[in-house]
């Protein structure tokens, strides 16, 4: 349990620092601690990915938005509301009225 609760807090610290990235409208930052967590062996959950998908939608790239949607699923984790409405506000803030709809 107590290994389990170090875990958790380790995913919690590196997914603050990604928040600090999207903040800051830094892609590469937010990537680069996501693959970092990965060397590290931290395992990623739902937030982590949702927090590279709102840095790429902060800095309205709607493709690489995507590319990181993708690999979340292919990663079997589930999308949440978080990630889905920043997608499609990186869509919006390119003016690609068809893929907000």
């Amino acid at each position: 349990l107590r290994a389990e609760r170090e875990a958790n807090e380790r995913t919690q610290q590196y997914n603050r620092m990604m928040d600090v990235c999207v903040k800051a409208s830094d892609v590469v930052g937010a990537e680069r601690i996501f693959s970092i967590m990965a060397k590290e062996r931290v395992q990623h959950n739902s937030q982590s990915h949702s927090l590279v998908v709102s840095a790429c939608a902060e800095v309205s790239d709607a493709h690489r938005a995507e590319c990181w949607l993708q690999r979340m699923i292919a990663s079997d984790v589930e999308p949440g509301a978080r990630a889905r409405a920043s997608v499609l506000g990186a869509h919006a803030g390119v003016g690609n009225e068809q893929a907000v709809q």
